[in-house]
């Protein structure tokens, strides 16, 4: 369609021309028969003569200006068209070539602290039930016993990583007894040991909020997921909680991201709904109302 209308404006520039030549010849013959031009004639006999011969060429001229202009018009909107076209496929290549250099650099960031976190979940914690509560000794600190002789039947040495595994498939068999145990060890991971990991959590969230619009976002977040297993996410979630819930009014705005950035890549990518329920009621209540489950 667009080479027909070029052709067709092309043609119709030709067809203008033409007559144009055609017809200022036309008059001029038919001038020189009706006048007999004579080089004897006065100066203003010539310059009469001219007038009239400019004044009835000057309807053909006045056209083919008009169709020289249109089509002069033609080709600087064609020309603004296929530079504009150029432009937007640069600004795209260019788009693309910086979403691809901040994916490495945002990638390389996010597992260092995924790398970090792998290394904290390896810390020894002590699991302690006592008579009215259950308690959480983080390795070196005061109340861990590094002797395993010296424990007694109601405490356990283990990895944090094997603590979480342990304490969300505990919340996973719900409803559980309401007594002072349970309420205790709901309280385990807030804050209690869970402290130093708060800052890797904020980092993560806010690492992922600036590479919303990011072109390789999915997949940037599917490979960050499988860095850690999903107990350790489930944590995230429930710290990311606890820092909304107990934000003050100025950092209400960030604790959101936070909350937003980490309970969605969780809920999205942990496709086992069973451990989503695992988390406390409280989180399971914000999550429903975001509908992100």
């Amino acid at each position: 369609m667009k080479y027909l209308i070029k052709s067709l404006g092309n043609n119709l520039v030709s067809l203008v021309v033409l007559v144009v030549l055609l017809g200022c010849l036309t008059l001029a013959i038919a001038f020189l028969k009706r006048f007999n031009f004579e080089n004897s004639w006065p100066m203003d006999k010539w310059v009469d003569s001219f007038v009239y011969f400019n004044n009835a060429t000057s309807p053909l001229l006045l056209l083919a200006s008009v169709v020289l202009l249109y089509q002069t018009w033609l080709g600087s909107r064609e020309a603004l068209k296929v530079q504009k076209r150029e432009l937007e496929e640069t600004k795209n290549v260019l788009k693309e070539q910086t979403d691809t250099q901040n994916f490495g650099v945002f990638k390389d960031a996010l597992f260092e602290v995924t790398d970090s976190v792998a290394l904290m979940l390896e810390t020894k914690v002590l699991l302690k039930r006592t008579e009215n509560d259950v308690q959480l000794f983080i390795e070196k600190s005061w109340g861990y016993k590094a002797n395993q002789e010296l424990l007694t039947d109601d405490e356990r040495i283990m990895t944090f990583k094997s603590f979480l595994r342990h304490y969300f498939e505990v919340m996973s068999g719900k409803p559980l007894e309401e007594d002072s145990h349970t309420a205790s060890f709901k309280r385990l991971l807030i804050p209690g040991e869970t402290f130093p990991y708060i800052e890797k959590v904020k980092t993560i969230a806010l690492l992922f909020h600036k590479q919303k619009l990011n072109v390789h976002f999915d997949t940037l977040e599917i490979i960050i997921f499988h860095r850690l297993d999903k107990f350790t996410w489930l944590m995230f979630v429930e710290i990311a909680f606890y820092l909304f819930k107990t934000s003050k009014e100025d950092e209400k705005n960030s604790a959101e991201l936070v909350f937003e950035a980490i309970a969605g890549l969780t809920c999205r990518q942990l496709k086992e709904i069973s451990w989503i329920q695992a988390l406390s009621d409280e989180v399971l209540f914000e999550l429903q109302k975001r509908k992100l489950i």
